[in-house]
């Protein structure tokens, strides 16, 4: 990967260009490389930032990460995320959220250290060389028409002074990804109108680092909900720890952020002290709450941030963001390849804007409950939680756009969510079924033999397309050893004996039998063909056989 500063460069050509190099746009542009296809991303900071910002990741987002990364070595600072409890006006226990649990060969939610999850993606894709960063690197300008995009960028000076003039040079793409967060340029100079749901709260964050043990009344992730001042507080990994605490309407950004602020709160609320835990940070946020009505403009979609902002109540936006990218980069790849046409990336906002709606949904509802003010109102919301049983922490996947439908255009569950990941073994060699059978393709895991069930025609082209393929039955060709028994669970509980899965790990459609398989192949192939033209995919697929 070539690792460029703001200095003055010659123009450049690329596949996709990626504006914003966070976590959607570190995700994007690893996956893009890795397909193969040059890609540029651009970011105005000359370093990454290196604090943390995200803190709660569930198992499908470390999925994600581990398509892109060396998964371990990003979750080094990690632990596991069990539980969180809800307090309400009164000091006592409203609900506890059950976290435990599995998802996707990982476990169901972690606390990470983001600056790990960062560094781990971006060590990968500096291993490819068809993929380039622009540090210290602001966009100035940008132009599409039917072919692509055509963007001015050059050295970034300050928020204030913008890009130095003397530095311009353009960078064409067939695509272009606005990754650049909730006041996204990109999104500002397309127009794009916004969907604002109101929201107008500002909570005091600050990060500490642990000196030596918290006392164990701070040691997990709670939620506060006092009438007089919510705040929450939860560990960062293994050796930081986060709270947060709500300013009030009367209170200004200027005079919260003072260091004695935060020390008195912890004095007064913990008994905690500089010989307890280092401030490294502390900074005001709010939490507009917006989706932006478009996020596929011609040639350039809108990203994370960039595309939807939430309160931070269910800790997924980080997620969601590495959603978008991987449902994204996926469809880039084979439209790039020529193996699908270009109505596959209008499934894109269909898709994650359904999912995103239910986040949006739960948070906003979550945002409300905790900055309750008056007290009654508080005493009502906290019966009302304590008479209810704690949702469950299972937000589903889309079931809309590029998935197998029923007769009656419905998409059934689990058809949508995240497919299962288990420990396999495979000629003698031990691991997790993407690692050792390949990331960013199709695949496709049955009971049976695959080589039998389907015919000659749709296994070519299903390996031409890149599947990955796993038989449980010994006498396949794609035999795989399910070691610790999770497909064998998975097909027992769904009563099927196949699934085929996306590239972005969602079941794409389940089977009962071999001739169930062989249709539904069918329908993922015929599902990739652009509907206007109906062209034919074997001429794209035997290109892609012999590359």
């Amino acid at each position: 990967m070539a690792q460029v500063g703001g200095e003055r460069q010659g123009d450049l050509d690329v596949d996709v260009l990626v504006v914003g190099y966070g976590p959607a746009g570190e995700v994007l542009a690893g996956a893009i490389a890795r397909a193969g296809h040059r890609v540029a991303a651009v970011e105005r900071w000359p370093a990454p930032y290196g604090l943390p910002r995200l803190v709660g990741f569930d198992g499908e987002a470390v999925r994600i990460v581990q398509s892109v990364a060396d998964v371990d070595d990003a979750l080094r600072d990690s632990v596991v995320f069990e539980r969180a409890q809800w307090f309400g006006a009164d000091g006592e226990l409203n609900m506890t959220t059950d976290m435990s649990g599995t998802s996707s060969g990982f476990a169901a939610l972690y606390s990470v250290y983001q600056p790990d999850i960062e560094a781990a993606i971006e060590s990968r894709t500096a291993t490819f060389p068809n993929a380039t960063v622009l540090r210290g690197t602001g966009l100035v300008d940008l132009d599409q028409d039917d072919d692509g995009v055509t963007a001015t960028v050059g050295a970034w000076r300050s928020s204030t002074e913008g890009v130095d003039p003397a530095t311009h040079r353009r960078i064409t793409a067939k695509y272009l990804v606005a990754c650049d967060g909730a006041r996204s340029t990109v999104r500002t100079r397309l127009e794009a109108e916004l969907e604002d749901f109101g929201i107008d709260e500002r909570w005091l964050n600050f990060d500490t680092i642990v000196k030596r043990p918290l006392p164990e009344k701070v040691a997990g992730i709670e939620f506060h909900m006092s009438p007089e001042r919510p705040y929450v507080f939860m560990p960062i990994g293994t050796k930081r720890h986060r709270f947060e605490i709500r300013l009030l309407p009367h209170e200004s950004e200027e005079e919260m952020v003072r260091p004695e602020v935060a020390w008195n709160w912890l004095a007064d609320k913990f008994d905690l002290g500089p010989d307890d835990v280092e401030i490294i940070r502390d900074v005001v946020y709010p939490f507009p709450t917006r989706i932006a009505k478009d996020w596929r403009l011609g040639r350039i979609f809108l990203a994370g941030d960039a595309a939807h902002t939430m309160p931070p109540y269910t800790g997924m936006g980080a997620c969601a963001a590495m959603r978008d990218a991987t449902n994204l980069a996926w469809k880039l790849d084979l439209v790039l390849r020529g193996l699908a046409g270009d109505a596959l990336l209008d499934t894109y906002q269909q898709e994650r804007e359904q999912q995103y709606r239910l986040l949006v949904d739960v948070s906003v509802m979550l945002c409300e409950a905790v900055n309750l003010s008056d007290p009654e109102a508080a005493k009502a919301r906290d019966a009302a939680m304590r008479s209810r049983p704690a949702p469950p922490q299972f937000f589903p996947g889309p079931k809309v756009g590029f998935l197998h439908h029923e007769s009656g255009r419905a998409v059934i569950a689990p058809v949508g969510d995240a497919s299962p990941q288990g420990v396999i073994r495979r000629n003698g060699v031990a691991g997790r079924f993407d690692d050792l059978l390949g990331h960013g393709c199709f695949s496709l895991v049955a009971q049976f033999d695959p080589a039998v069930a389907l015919r000659r025609d749709q296994l070519g082209r299903l390996q031409a397309l890149g599947i990955a393929i796993g038989s449980l039955a010994p006498s396949s060709p794609f035999h795989v050893e399910d070691v610790d028994g999770t497909y064998r669970t998975y097909f027992d509980a769904q009563d099927v004996a196949a699934f085929v899965a996306r590239p972005d790990f969602l079941v794409f459609g389940q089977a009962a039998d071999e001739g169930e398989l062989r249709d539904l192949v069918d329908e993922m192939l015929t599902g990739l063909l652009d509907p206007a033209g109906g062209r034919d995919l074997a001429p794209a697929l035997e290109r892609s056989r012999k590359a």
